[in-house]
Order: structure tokens, then C-alpha cells, then sequence
């Protein structure tokens, strides 16, 4: 059963996406927000240290969604390292869908959250946590090479690609997610092959993917 202040924590959150939904601006300082909700600002420092706190934790709670859902499929375990990464990105993009106004005026808030963290920071760290123990299990079965001393540097160009298709799903508008849906499968494929030995058909269909849905525009 959560605690007291696991519940208060929580309810600070709802406040804060309810409050994003109803704006096109995400508070620059914690009194605009508690002022506009009609609550304390001294009652929200009890909980975190300001707004970037309050947003880390936010997209800590995203990723979580995201765990437990692949955890709780049962097929999940089975998936090839290459299938959990595509999982990942699905289940995860499912949940920022869910909060996709939200989660857009956050990202606008930092002009390279890829390098500067903002609301990312913290997710970031789980994500690579997620990701080096994903690309160990590729290297045992031989979709991916370990290229010692290079090895340690993958989770970062994953977390790059991890980056992209959060910004392509940013500005994405076709139906359903249709281009993220496709973004994803061609940067995922074009990763294995780069890391592994099959790099220059991923890499042209990539960049002929993006021409065409992304830069042509």
C-alpha cells in the first residue's frame, strides 16, 4: 500500500498533467502553477525541489508504465533482444500517448534534452540501465558484436536513437502514428545492423525513410 507521501507525490503529478492539458505553456516557476491550482507552493516544496523535479518524475513514472507492461506480457521473456527494443518504443510511445499534450509542452521546455537532461534526465539514466543489460543479451546471441573497447559506448548511440523517435513522435501527425510506428522499425533495424555486420541497406532505407517523411516537408 502506497505511503502518505507516495500518495501526496502522486497527486502533485495529476494536478500538474490535469493543469498541462489545460494550458499551452508549461509553468516556468512553481508559484504559477500552485497559484493557478489554488495550492500552496510551500505544500508542493514538501514534495519536490521545483518544476524540473516534479517533471523528472514524471517520465520516471512513463518508463515505469512501460516496464511493467513488457514485464507483465508473457511473451516478452522469449523476444529476441531486437524484439524487446521494438517492444520498448511501441509500449512506451502507447503511454506518452496518453499524455501526448502533456508530454509535448515538457519536451518543448529544453531546446536538447538529449544533452542537457530537463525532463529526460532521470529517465535517460533507466533507460541505459534498460539498455546495457539489452545489448548484453545481444552480444550472447551474436545480433549485435561486442567490439571491446567500443562495446561500453552502444547504450549511448541507443540513447540517441531513443531521443529520435521521441522528437519524431513529437511532430509526427500522420494517422495512428502510422511514420513513428515506421521510424521506429527502420531505426531499430538500422542499430542491430550497425552494431552487427549488415550496415548499408539499413542505412539508405533510413535515409531514404526520413527524405520522405521528415526533411521533404
Amino acid at each position: 500500500m502506497p505511503s502518505s507521501k507516495a500518495k501526496a507525490k502522486e497527486q502533485w503529478i495529476n494536478w500538474y498533467l490535469d493543469y498541462l492539458k489545460e494550458d499551452d505553456q508549461a509553468p516556468l516557476w512553481v508559484y504559477q502553477f500552485t497559484d493557478a491550482i489554488g495550492k500552496n507552493d510551500q505544500d508542493f516544496y514538501q514534495q519536490y525541489q521545483d518544476i524540473d523535479d516534479l517533471e523528472q518524475e514524471i517520465w520516471m513514472g512513463f518508463f515505469k508504465q512501460t516496464e511493467d507492461a513488457l514485464l507483465n506480457d508473457e511473451h516478452y521473456a522469449q523476444f529476441t533482444a531486437r524484439e524487446k527494443l521494438l517492444s520498448f518504443y511501441f509500449t512506451f510511445l502507447e503511454v506518452l500517448d496518453r499524455n501526448r499534450h502533456a508530454s509535448i509542452l515538457m519536451l518543448d521546455k529544453g531546446l536538447l534534452p538529449a544533452f542537457s537532461g530537463g525532463c529526460l534526465r532521470r529517465f535517460r539514466q533507466s533507460y541505459l540501465n534498460f539498455i546495457e543489460q539489452l545489448v548484453g543479451e545481444a552480444i550472447q546471441e551474436q545480433s549485435i558484436l561486442d567490439r571491446v573497447p567500443f562495446t561500453e559506448y552502444y547504450k549511448h548511440i541507443l540513447w540517441l536513437q531513443c531521443h529520435f523517435v521521441i522528437m519524431y513522435w513529437k511532430r509526427d501527425r500522420s494517422q495512428d502514428n502510422t511514420h513513428t510506428d515506421a521510424a521506429i522499425e527502420k531505426a531499430v533495424n538500422l542499430s542491430f545492423d550497425l552494431l552487427g555486420q549488415n550496415a548499408l541497406d539499413s542505412l539508405a532505407g533510413m535515409g531514404k525513410f526520413l527524405y520522405q517523411t521528415w526533411w521533404s516537408k
